[in-house]
């Protein structure tokens, strides 16, 4: 069974957030991820270590640039595109499903 919560706690070490303040802006950002994933194919799995890091990542970028969220001047990049699809691909593949 997937794991589906990281809770702050261990949002807050992983990001190495020192403030309360931070810690929930770190959880609204998760939750744009995790959906961001999700509708993007992906299952919201934190077992899958792909899955946990890319939430991770994008997390610490929205907390480092806020406006990623209201400006299109930047996009995730090459790679966590890549990696998104990787993570969606496996998962697919993992359930029994096909690609």
């Amino acid at each position: 069974m997937a794991t589906a919560t990281l809770d702050a706690a261990a949002l807050a070490q992983l990001l190495h957030i020192d403030s309360e303040e931070e810690t929930a802006n770190a959880v609204i950002y998760q939750s744009t991820a995790e959906q961001y994933l999700v509708n993007a194919g992906c299952v919201l799995d934190y077992d899958d270590k792909l899955f946990k890091g890319l939430v991770i990542s994008m997390v610490s970028k929205l907390l480092s640039n806020p406006d990623l969220l209201t400006s299109l001047s930047e996009s995730g990049g090459l790679t966590l595109n890549g990696m998104i699809a990787q993570c969606r691909l496996a998962q697919q593949v993992n359930a029994g499903g096909s690609s």
